[in-house]
């Protein structure tokens, strides 16, 4: 039986300063799916995902999430309703500890219990190693994943991930792909990836659509992601 659909887009349309960006967005999205959204550098990956949280203001079109509009709410009132947001770039407290960062993602549910501890460790075991560390100081492959720490604490229905592998070694780019995947299997949580690394696309996506200039110009099944010489023409510059 087909999962409901958690999150789709109508018609989206989204800029910056009346510059248009994304050009009438449609994709859809199941519960406990990992679908990637794949493109070239610059047809508006990020702004979708920004759109998304609410980040980018909505000019046209519908966000549905869960059977009801969202485009008109804030961010953080999304967020309360289960969506969690990792940007590119990580975005981390820098002064602030690994245990601060995470109780600054806790907030919005009132606070970090033992269990959540237990269950982000268990899934980024780095986080309790450096628990008492400044994120600042932490390598680019430790801070993103305290950056999923930090939105996995809020316990989301639906992650938005852009461009987890950026800046991050090869291994680490594996480790934290295997580990969103195992969430994934385990809690059901949703998750929708913006990514470049084709790597990473394989190991985590079920299937992912492909962006051009604003719009999604095609949908891909499971088993078009090994096929490499189609993907690098989707990816390449």
């Amino acid at each position: 039986m087909r999962k409901d659909v958690i999150l789709s887009t109508v018609g989206l349309r989204a800029g910056y300063g009346g510059k248009p960006v994304l050009q009438g967005l449609d994709i859809e999205v199941r519960e406990g799916e990992i679908v990637a959204v794949i493109g070239r550098n610059g047809v508006g990956k990020s702004t979708l995902m920004k759109s998304l949280i609410g980040l980018v203001p909505t000019t046209g079109g519908a966000i549905v999430y869960r059977g009801e509009p969202v485009e008109q709410l804030p961010a953080h009132k999304r967020a309360r309703l289960g969506i969690g947001y990792v940007p590119q770039g990580r975005d981390v407290f820098p002064r602030l500890t690994v245990a601060e960062n995470l109780a600054v993602g806790a907030a919005i549910r009132g606070g970090m219990t033992a269990t959540d501890r237990r269950r982000l460790t268990e899934a980024f075991p780095i986080l309790e190693e450096r628990w008492s560390q400044r994120a600042g100081t932490m390598s680019g492959g430790q801070q993103q994943q305290l950056a999923i720490g930090r939105v996995l604490v809020a316990d989301p229905a639906l992650i938005l991930l852009d461009e987890p592998s950026e800046g991050i070694q090869p291994n680490i780019v594996q480790d934290i792909a295997r580990n969103m995947v195992a969430l994934n299997q385990r809690t059901g949580v949703t998750v929708v990836l913006v990514e470049q690394n084709l790597d990473m696309i394989r190991a985590m996506a079920q299937r992912c659509y492909v962006m051009d200039k604003g719009r999604i110009v095609a949908a891909l099944e499971r088993e078009a992601l090994d096929d490499a010489a189609e993907m690098r023409r989707h990816l390449a510059v």
